[in-house]
């Protein structure tokens, strides 16, 4: 086999390799990005109700 061949079996493998790790890297990566979405939702939903509850607070004012 020809060094230019060997060459460019092994650039061909290394990058195999790369695309093989991405992949093994992927379920981790959507683990990360599911947990961030979820804090983001609780913490909209906290924000939600602190509003709804002013609102109440200020109608039972407005109406008193």
């Amino acid at each position: 086999m020809s060094l230019c061949k060997m060459d460019k079996s092994l650039k061909e493998l290394h990058k195999k390799l790369e695309e093989e790790r991405k992949l093994r890297e992927l379920p981790g990566l959507v683990a990360g990005i599911e947990d961030a979405m979820c804090e983001q939702d609780m913490e909209s939903q906290e924000r939600l109700a602190t509003i709804e509850d002013s609102l109440c607070e200020l109608d039972a004012a407005v109406n008193k």
